[in-house]
């Protein structure tokens, strides 16, 4: 195992499955609900996130016939399943995608903690805590020097390994602004992957891992 992936395999593209044995899979957070007053009707919402979907689902209120963007092919599946009318925005990362977006016609749901500030209006629908069974379990595995690197996937993520005390060579993040933080709070990475996305992140991770032996990871 080179590298901690903090989701579950699941979560990922059928695309790197074959990848999966270079890899210590480690769901660490659970996902809570937020329930929140029933805003101003928006002309649109915007999700970043298939947890933003459901959290929204789990309201006691729902805008009919509201225009809902995604970011995400998954995240888009999941609304238009849900009987949303989704409409698919683009591959992440959302930041790039908000040149044309109507952004103060908008009503972003999202996480308490986000990787990139869109600058449209939001409200945090659910939270991310860590589960401490997963946690100790994580914490024995990277303790022991079987981890090599770690996919940063969000600040919270990043302040759970400072505090922790944890030793990773690199790391993979999803954004400019996940990569200031984990430079100023993890000094003692040796390598930082700027990442558009998960299957890219895992892709770089894997390929840094096997660099040292030769391995053709082109051909898992």
């Amino acid at each position: 195992m080179r590298a901690l992936l903090p989701f579950a395999w699941s979560r990922l593209p059928a695309a790197v499955a074959p990848l999966r044995k270079a890899f210590y899979c480690a769901d660490l957070f659970e996902t809570r609900v937020r329930y929140v007053p029933c805003p101003s009707r928006p002309s649109c919402l915007l999700f970043t996130s298939q947890n933003g979907v459901r959290a929204y689902l789990a309201q006691d209120w729902v805008f009919e016939e509201v225009p809902a963007y995604c970011v995400g092919q998954e995240t888009f599946a999941l609304a238009k399943m849900k009987g949303l009318k989704a409409h698919f925005l683009g591959a992440p990362p959302a930041l790039d995608l908000m040149e044309t977006f109507p952004k103060d016609q908008a009503l972003w749901l999202s996480g308490a903690h986000i990787a990139a500030d869109l600058q449209v209006p939001r409200i945090p629908i659910y939270d991310r805590h860590i589960r401490s069974f997963v946690e100790a379990q994580a914490l024995e595995v990277v303790q022991s020097n079987q981890i090599r690197n770690v996919f940063l996937t969000s600040g919270q993520l990043i302040s759970w390994v400072q505090c922790k005390g944890l030793f990773f060579q690199g790391a993979a993040v999803l954004s400019e602004r996940l990569a200031a933080i984990a430079k100023a709070d993890l000094p003692m990475l040796e390598q930082l992957w700027i990442v558009p996305d998960f299957e890219s992140g895992v892709r770089t991770l894997y390929a840094s891992s096997f660099e040292e032996k030769g391995f053709d990871h082109e051909r898992a």
